[in-house]
């Protein structure tokens, strides 16, 4: 809880900058109040990089690969577009 600071809207938007700072910096939490009821959360966005499709290549082994091809085909060629329901791949 010691990275929780809680304020009432009218000292958020007087020491804005500052909270920004603390959020920023400290990766501190900042919950806004407005008349005692919370408004709002500011945190600091994860700096991370988004994992890309190709970070996931080669999680199946051949075989699953193989499989899941064999369905995604079998999928195509049936025209389950076409039908009100899926085609059934179990």
């Amino acid at each position: 809880m010691d990275n929780i600071i809680t304020v009432n809207s009218s000292t958020a938007r007087n020491d804005f900058y500052n909270l920004m700072t603390a959020v920023y910096l400290n990766n501190k939490t900042v919950i806004v109040k407005k008349s005692g009821t919370p408004i709002m959360t500011w945190t600091k966005i994860d700096d991370k990089p988004k994992k890309s499709f190709m970070d996931f290549a080669g999680m199946l082994t051949d075989e699953e690969g193989d499989r899941l091809l064999k369905l995604v085909e079998s999928g195509r060629r049936d025209g389950s577009h076409k039908k009100k329901y899926l085609a059934d791949w179990t």
